[in-house]
């Protein structure tokens, strides 16, 4: 191979690195600490519309995105989960968020456009106060994507069922909520299932101002 030829692929391979070191940039999400000192996750790197994602999140089933995480040295990582579904009867996607205090929000949305836009403006309680989370120090998340089959599926609508009927009623805009203990039980049944996707990223956590 020619001396032109070598120094070609060679500036291809760094043009692909830098690439991929810009796409990993962007795609960090982030993590802030809030006035009562929880850990909150946005600015969630925008998976929904990446081909393989997208042909589990059109299946008609429910597909989960499984958030882990906390401040580095933290003796108790925090956890939430998206669930997202499509239904193909009023061909919406019907999202549920458990958030890391046990809370439960539900959304319709009636696009893939409309998904991908909630997700970008999310923003999302990983770790509830006491998490030991402050501005400047470091935070580990992760992000798994994984699949239900329909078996699955019926367990956790039944879980999710008999855990609301059990908790106290929540605000008006559809939020209820769950005991926030038995949010790590939910995703540690997620994580034993095969993820298609796995991200993860050590963030330095910024302060996050209230509005």
């Amino acid at each position: 191979m020619s001396g032109r030829a070598l120094w070609s692929l060679s500036f291809l391979g760094l043009l692909a690195a830098a690439a991929v070191a810009a796409w990993a940039a962007e795609a960090e999400p982030r993590v802030a600490v809030d006035a009562t000192g929880r850990l909150v996750v946005s600015r969630l790197p925008q998976l929904l519309t990446d081909a393989e994602v997208k042909r589990h999140l059109d299946s008609g089933l429910t597909t989960s995105l499984v958030f882990q995480g906390g401040p580095q040295g933290a003796t108790k990582s925090g956890a939430a989960r998206v669930d997202v579904r499509f239904e193909l009867w009023d061909e919406v996607y019907l999202v549920t968020l458990i958030d890391g205090e046990g809370g439960i929000q539900r959304w319709r949305q009636a696009t893939a456009e409309a998904l991908a836009s909630w997700w970008s403006d999310v923003e999302i309680v990983l770790a509830p106060t006491g998490s030991g989370a402050g501005p400047g120090g470091q935070a580990k998340v992760s992000l798994a994507v994984v699949p239900f089959s329909q078996a699955e599926l019926l367990d956790t609508q039944r879980w999710l069922t008999e855990s609301i009927g059990r908790a106290r009623s929540g605000s008006r805009g559809g939020r209820g909520g769950v005991d926030s203990g038995a949010v790590g039980v939910l995703i540690a049944t997620s994580m034993q299932r095969r993820a298609v996707r796995t991200l993860a990223w050590n963030v330095v956590i910024e302060s996050r101002v209230e509005p």
